[in-house]
């Protein structure tokens, strides 16, 4: 089954993944944390749930010169240790039978088949159950994108299935 967890930006979306994986303490997969310096919001990191291992996913404006660019979009940079991380976790989740997989978060960017496409469409076609976010604007067109059949939204104020 496939559970989305959405809404708007900044509503708690990682919040309540991180909530369900603590609650089943089971599964695997990752979060994607903001990173903040002296109070200005500069990028997001990404962490393996069971592991708690973690590296850059994506910088905005000011881009160290030792970045290992992968791909953009709009103002950030994503480097490809991010989503490499996000791939070996895959991998691990897939070859050790491990349910459920969550994720965190499926966007503008999965949309274009950067990003975590790659991961995400994976782990949609080998895990039996998988938990991940998506922001309330781009939750149809995810659906679509991806051919999601059977699933349960959940909003952060309430609860319907894909049909």
């Amino acid at each position: 089954m496939v559970y989305i967890i959405t809404g708007e930006i900044n509503s708690g979306k990682t919040t309540r993944l991180l909530s369900i994986y603590n609650e089943k303490q089971e599964g695997d997969g990752f979060v994607t944390l903001k990173v903040y310096s002296h109070g200005k919001y500069i990028g997001q990191k990404i962490r393996r749930l069971s592991t708690g291992e973690e590296t850059y996913l994506s910088m905005v404006r000011d881009i160290p010169k030792d970045w290992d660019e992968k791909c953009r979009y709009d103002d950030y940079s994503f480097s490809q240790s991010g989503i490499n991380l996000a791939q070996k976790t895959a991998d691990d989740i897939i070859k050790r039978g491990i349910n459920p997989a969550f994720v965190d978060e499926i966007g503008p960017l999965d949309l274009q088949g950067k990003g975590f496409y790659d991961v995400f469409s994976l782990l949609l076609s080998e895990c039996r159950d998988i938990y991940f976010t998506v922001r309330i604007t781009s939750l149809n067109d995810v659906i679509e994108k991806f051919s999601i059949k059977d699933c349960v939204i959940r909003g952060i104020t309430g609860q319907r299935s894909c049909d």
